[in-house]
């Protein structure tokens, strides 16, 4: 059973896990208690399914949104992770999972096992506490907005399709183009954005969420009706790649030079269409990559990034706090990783076309074919 158990958090604390931690009891906040808890279960992930029912954590005061900190009887702890109903942290991040499909709350480490990190077993006990209200409010909030999927809740074919032309820096006109999915119709936008990809004259595909076999499995699906993507298909022009979303890891960083370096390995003809599904975060990150080498200033590559956003959002509910946070969550960190550095300041300071260059050539390309990329984007040919 679970217990409020302010009192007793207090006294096993110190002597568990080190009178070192008792400070940490004023971190408390009035009204909302500390719960003492057991390891119910482990799941194959090696995620601790706790016994504490998400219910009483929320009708206690816990918010999703809010950090906790988390002290286990062996001595292992956690603190001011988020607790959030997705898996919406970087790879290697704690957090606390209240879900609205699991009946009781969970930890768990993204791309790791937490059991193991923290040598914890079925029947461990812990105590939970509020770490700092709302203080991964930006994590959730940049999950509780939603673009609207009704294509007159948007201005044009092209906003609705997020489909527009890439030009920062030296890239030359009719070189590359990024959209929403044309074969993936899950949010309403492929015909739109396989009719736009016709009228652009679109000659070659780069797709990121899609492997080939995935890409035939569409095209034969009933209803299908993108039949521009499809003759691109039947004509070998189309590049299934798809790529994960965890842009700070070595996985990531291999793919999406894998993926670049297919434009010149294959001979990919312009104009190319670069997708994933949204055609925000990965396709976000990989015409970000070829805009830092072609070039581009800071402010062509953030505002290019965040057309996205404004597309998806703009009509029913963008907010300048939430643009910020996109910003700062999202492309910063990216170029932060591109460029090796840690603010803005430094990617003012520092070379990003040298720096992409290094990037590139650290995870798969070569100089040659970094050249004859830059060449075929400049190219007015």
């Amino acid at each position: 059973m679970i217990r409020k158990s302010f009192c007793l958090f207090v006294s096993l604390l110190a002597f568990s896990v080190g009178s070192a931690f008792a400070g940490k009891l004023n971190q408390l906040y009035s009204g909302i208690p500390a719960y003492e808890g057991k390891v119910a279960s482990l799941d194959r992930n090696g995620n601790v399914v706790t016994d504490i029912p998400n219910l009483d954590l929320i009708e206690a005061g816990y918010l999703l949104g809010d950090t906790v900190n988390i002290y286990f009887n062996n001595g292992f702890y956690l603190e001011n992770i988020p607790l959030l109903d997705g898996e919406y942290v970087q790879m290697g991040e704690a957090y606390l999972l209240a879900a609205k499909s699991a009946k009781d709350v969970t930890l768990a480490i993204r791309g790791a096992r937490v059991s193991t990190a923290g040598d914890l077993r079925v029947g461990d006990t812990f105590f939970l506490n509020v770490n700092t209200q709302k203080g991964a409010f930006d994590i959730e909030f940049l999950r509780t907005i939603a673009p609207s999927n009704n294509r007159l809740d948007y201005e044009s074919d092209e906003v609705f399709a997020n489909f527009r032309q890439v030009s920062s820096g030296h890239i030359a006109p009719n070189k590359i183009y990024r959209s929403s999915s044309p074969i993936d119709n899950t949010f309403g936008r492929a015909l739109y954005a396989d009719n736009l990809i016709r009228k652009a004259n679109v000659k070659s595909v780069l797709n990121l969420a899609d492997t080939v076999d995935n890409i035939r499995h569409r095209i034969a699906s009933k209803g299908y009706r993108s039949n521009y993507y499809k003759g691109l298909v039947n004509e070998g022009s189309v590049i299934g790649l798809s790529m994960t979303s965890e842009f700070n890891t070595e996985r990531f960083a291999k793919d999406i030079t894998q993926g670049i370096a297919c434009i010149v390995r294959h001979r990919m003809q312009p104009p190319i269409l670069i997708h994933s599904t949204e055609g925000k975060s990965k396709t976000g990150y990989v015409c970000a990559l070829l805009e830092t080498l072609m070039g581009a200033t800071y402010e062509e590559i953030v505002n290019d990034y965040m057309l996205s956003y404004s597309n998806y959002y703009s009509a029913k509910s963008a907010s300048k706090m939430a643009y910020n946070l996109v910003v700062d969550k999202s492309i910063n960190d990216m170029l932060f990783t591109i460029c090796k550095v840690k603010n803005v300041e430094g990617l003012r300071r520092v070379d990003m076309s040298k720096a992409a260059r290094e990037y590139l050539e650290g995870h798969g390309m070569t100089g040659r074919e970094i050249d004859e990329l830059m060449s075929l984007l400049s190219s007015n040919v």
